[in-house]
């Protein structure tokens, strides 16, 4: 029983704490309201369960297998202490197989298939798979065709046996993680460490939050825009419907209907608190109402109205976030009091003890960085004639022999700190957008992306981790040269043994291509990307929280604002704040305060206004709403005003009267829309249809039951 304590464990404990891992996973991110099919969140789950076991099984195999050369020196008379085994060989190769295969042909195969299942807008499932195999059969049939080439040819050319087909597999789908991990980490391995730095500089924070509030801002209007299209193509299908339905048989009537309620089922209820925008039409409605013009359709209008919710609640995450870091600012200098001393604890420990952690983090995981990026860049030299090994990993493993449990925590920290990197500079990357992870508001296209994500990079960035260290089998017969036959080897490296026979895409792009890794760093410290975006104004495609002093500016006055607003209002969101450790004096409904009165002394750094009317309408006009042409500037054309600080006015709600409201008689604005109010005059007919033509059915019904038919279908 001591002998496998470890694989016990590993069984017992963290088979068990992956699944319960994955499936709050699930429940934390996947959208609500039926969104995501339940046979995707159990495929998604399921990639996710196999690539959290990765993490721990690799350590465990590093650590047996020092335990096995351990062994092998004693029985050759040399006097060693050996740790005991403490996990089965076969079952740790059975378990890199499986978990490898099972991850290979997911990612390969079953996800892309399932990406374009959930694409699909068809009403019927059968439709929809038909939908996804025609999708993607062009796809398997390229992947196909060169693939074969590639191994008849490797064959001919090379002797390569049958079984080498496995090593061909093997290592294309291992140059696809190396490469895209590499950029990733690039970028990961430098902001990870600078990220931690500025956790404990809450000043520097809150001006990333206030750039990130612009790009939300941003990305809020493009949401409500294309909410807006979707809602008037809504509109002109009922138009047509009403005009034509006449002309149709009873039949296809009968089923059109159907299909245009299923459509209309997507749109959030009125009663769900969340404010539609108008509808508009860009163009009118010139075809036939077809089943397929209709599941294009309410495709459209299902992802739209995801996009939407998440945005909504990434806005107000943002402004919780912002407002969190302004009042702790504040409390640090006396503007604000505790409610309890609970909350002046952790207030405390936010404000005094946690920037101390986080400095401590930063210089440890900077002299990680520099440990890796040294070890990636001096792979190569092992193939010298020399054989240098310049690895700090592999003199950790191949000198100072640690012992079992040391191996097994610096195995498992290097991992999950690369897994961590790795993610940290994919959710960054903007143009990575539909990777993006949203608490209940995750749309099941994007965690099928994740899964795809999980399955490629995961395995690739651990076998990365085993040739920094020179545990591959090409590395340990260079280094134990007459003797690497008789040593013993990790599991997932003899996975990947059929590399050496691969030319070109085996040990030699393992050994150079990470060396590229020094160049994307160079390129990342120097901003090289995110200046080349700006200069074209591209800078959606660069990486999150990066900007410059005008969409600085412009953040802090949408924050600003928005918090008047909340607090007038009085925001639940806002309330819970406060209450949780706050407590400020309250505005009362007569007079709203300002932020200035709001807590104490307001930071001039973060309040804003425009001198006059007129200033107010040319820096900002009323450019919130949706335009009928669809043809409004966007958000960053109209961050050029310069604002001049020390006042609670909003530029975008235009004059305010004695009551705090504007005395524009317009539309609501972008904050307004979002906001809890109750939505403007025409915005329910949409998500009112069918609840109002049911009733009118229920009425008609009532008084002649017999003259209610289908004809009598209303919007």
């Amino acid at each position: 029983m001591t002998l496998l304590v470890a694989q016990l464990t590993f069984i017992a404990l963290w088979v068990p704490l992956a699944g319960v891992l994955s499936v709050i996973l699930l429940l934390k991110y996947c959208a609500r309201h039926g969104a995501v099919p339940v046979g995707v969140g159990i495929v998604v789950g399921l990639v996710w369960f196999m690539s959290m076991l990765v993490p721990v099984l690799l350590p465990l195999d590093v650590a047996e297998m020092t335990t096995e050369r351990c062994k092998s020196e004693a029985s050759g008379g040399e006097d060693v202490n050996c740790a005991p085994t403490r996990a089965d060989p076969e079952f740790l190769a059975l378990a890199w197989h499986v978990g490898y295969w099972f991850c290979f042909s997911m990612s390969w195969l079953v996800l892309p298939i399932l990406s374009s299942y959930v694409l699909a807008g068809a009403f019927s499932v059968k439709k929809r798979f038909f939908f996804a195999l025609r999708d993607r059969l062009i796809f398997f049939l390229v992947i196909g065709v060169l693939f074969g080439i590639a191994t008849v040819l490797l064959v001919l050319r090379f002797q390569l046996s049958l079984q080498g087909l496995s090593g061909i597999l093997v290592s294309l789908a291992n140059v696809f993680g190396v490469f895209v991990s590499t950029l990733m980490l690039s970028y990961g391995l430098i902001e990870v460490p600078k990220w931690l730095w500025k956790s404990g500089d809450y000043e520097a924070k809150l001006q990333s939050s206030a750039i990130r509030a612009t790009y939300t801002m941003e990305r809020m209007e493009e949401a409500k825009s294309s909410m807006a299209l979707a809602l008037g193509n809504i509109n002109a299908v009922m138009s047509l419907y009403d005009k034509s339905k006449k002309d149709m048989p009873a039949r296809k009537r009968k089923t059109i209907k159907k299909f245009i309620r299923l459509v209309q089922a997507e749109v959030p209820n009125p009663d769900s608190g969340l404010t539609l925008p108008k509808a508009i039409q860009d163009e009118a409605l010139h075809c036939a109402l077809t089943e397929d013009y209709l599941a294009g359709l309410r495709f459209k209008v299902k992802k739209r109205v995801i996009e939407f919710r998440k945005v909504n609640y990434l806005w107000k995450k943002r402004c919780v976030e912002a407002f969190e870091l302004q009042d702790l600012l504040q409390w640090r200098t006396g503007d604000f009091q505790a409610n309890s001393w609970v909350g002046s604890a952790f207030l405390t420990i936010r404000a005094y003890v946690l920037p101390v952690f986080s400095r401590i983090a930063a210089v440890t995981t900077a002299l990680l960085t520099m440990a890796i990026i040294w070890s990636e860049a001096t792979l190569w030299t092992i193939s010298l004639p020399s054989s240098l090994d310049l690895s700090p990993f592999s003199y950790f493993m191949h000198r100072l022999h640690p012992p079992y449990t040391v191996v097994m925590l610096f195995c498992f920290a290097c991992v999950l700190y690369l897994y961590f990197c790795l993610f940290f500079g994919i959710f960054r990357f903007r143009l990575f957008m539909l990777y993006e992870l949203v608490p209940k508001h995750t749309d099941p296209f994007t965690l099928v992306l994740n899964g795809i994500l999980c399955s490629r990079l995961l395995i690739p960035v651990a076998y990365n981790f085993i040739t920094i260290m020179h545990e591959t089998t090409y590395s340990i017969s260079i280094l134990y040269e007459g003797a690497a036959t008789s040593m013993a080897m990790t599991r997932i490296a003899t996975l990947h043994k059929g590399m050496d026979k691969v030319p070109v895409f085996g040990v030699s792009f393992n050994l150079y291509f990470p060396a590229v890794i020094v160049l994307f760093v160079l390129l990342t410290l120097c901003r090289v990307w995110d200046k080349i975006m700006n200069m074209f104004d591209l800078t959606k495609y660069s990486f999150e929280g990066v900007g410059d002093e005008r969409l600085e500016t412009f953040g802090k006055q949408l924050l600003s604002q928005e918090r008047n607003k909340w607090m007038n209002q009085r925001h639940p969101e806002e309330d819970a704040r406060i209450n949780r450790y706050m407590s400020p004096s309250r505005p009362s409904e007569e007079d709203p305060i300002s932020d200035s009165e709001f807590g104490g002394r307001q930071n001039s750094n973060y309040s804003y206004e425009v001198g006059s009317d007129a200033e107010r309408e040319e820096e900002l006009p009323h450019s919130f709403e949706v335009q009928n042409e669809m043809n409004s500037p966007s958000l960053r054309s109209r961050q050029n005003g310069e604002y001049r600080q020390n006042s609670t006015a909003d530029p975008l709600q235009g004059p305010e009267t004695n009551q705090g409201r504007s005395a524009y008689p317009t539309e609501p604005t972008e904050l307004e829309a979002f906001g809890e109010e109750a939505p403007p005059e025409g915005t329910q007919d949409i998500a009112d249809a069918s609840r109002k033509s049911k009733k009118k059915r229920k009425k008609k019904t009532k008084k002649n039951p017999a003259t209610n038919s289908d004809d009598e279908f209303e919007f």
